[in-house]
């Protein structure tokens, strides 16, 4: 069990910094001189063995920060009791322990801080999912449960600082107070802005300012304005940026990056009149953006309200 678990997390880790690596462009370095993509190898003993007896349950989101630490947010709901029989009454086994949800590792595996869970002044989500370490240091998490309304952020080492949204509480794409299963976020070093994939209930990209969480604006996923429940046909959206920031983030179908880089207004489903737009600016060819991108006018684009993508993650 530990064994297949040290695998998929460090299957999930690889595969969080390639994805990192390919839009950034620090892969550029590291790519052969054939130009081919580089290539990366899982290591199975990647994260070393917890303390404690501490297992680690569904892993539902991984960063990286300025320092190369490696930060996993993981479910410790989901063990089983089998799993977790030592914290059972009376004890079922001598292992294991679920660890906290959310940990901090150095680029060996090495655990250095271990934290999360409910508190005083914030709710905690019912199930974890989605974390961002941003340019000052501070950790963004994030929930998918039915009642997961709400992102909250900490300091490194798990003090609260703020909390945007409630928890069983939302009021879809036009309400600037809540959110609705915000699916990740991410944050603009430029402007201190927040920008949260808002999300698996509301199908919407919203911005709060990062110290206050006072609400900035918002825009509607696949060409839809916020609200409708139907996709439009793209056209244009009022204040939609051009560059794509690093990272697996957007409303469900925006399959490449959030766009959080302002710029003068445009059409087309990724904010650009020939496609979407890369980290740079460019335009992304048609045939590259991905079978969202892809589908039909009138087709839905957008997975069952309920379904979790990223379940696989697990």
């Amino acid at each position: 069990m530990i064994r297949r678990f040290r695998l998929a997390i460090g299957t999930l880790v690889v595969a969080a910094i390639g994805l990192a690596l390919g839009f950034t462009g620090v892969a550029t370095a590291q790519r052969p001189a054939d130009g081919q993509a580089p290539k990366f190898q899982v290591d199975p003993w990647w994260p070393k063995p917890l303390p404690n007896n501490w297992l680690i349950g569904q892993a539902a989101g991984v960063a990286v920060d300025r320092h190369d630490h490696i930060w996993v947010i993981q479910r410790p709901r989901t063990l089983t009791e089998d799993e977790r029989g030592a914290t059972l009454s009376p004890p079922r086994s001598l292992c294991c322990v679920p660890a906290p949800p959310v940990l901090e590792f150095d680029v060996d595996g090495a655990l250095l801080s271990s934290w999360g869970g409910p508190g005083a002044g914030y709710e905690w989500p019912l199930n974890e999912h989605g974390i961002f370490v941003d340019y000052q240091d501070n950790v963004w998490i994030g929930g998918n449960d039915a009642k997961d309304h709400q992102v909250l952020k900490f300091t490194r080492d798990g003090k609260f600082l703020l909390q945007i949204g409630r928890a069983d509480q939302t009021g879809g794409d036009n309400d600037t107070q809540h959110l609705g299963r915000p699916a990740n976020m991410n944050v603009d070093p430029a402007t201190n802005e927040l920008f949260i994939a808002d999300g698996y209930k509301n199908h919407r990209v919203i911005v709060f300012d990062a110290q206050t969480g006072a609400y900035k604006r918002h825009w509607g996923a696949n060409g839809r304005p916020p609200g409708d429940p139907s996709v439009k046909t793209p056209g244009t959206i009022p204040e939609q940026p051009r560059r794509l920031h690093p990272g697996r983030l957007g409303c469900r179908s925006i399959a490449v990056g959030l766009v959080i880089a302002r710029g003068p207004c445009s059409s087309g489903w990724g904010g650009s009149p020939h496609g979407q737009a890369d980290h740079q600016g460019h335009a992304e060819p048609e045939e590259h953006r991905g079978n969202a991108a892809q589908a039909a006018p009138g087709q839905e684009h957008d997975p069952p309200a309920e379904a979790d993508p990223e379940a696989s993650l697990g």
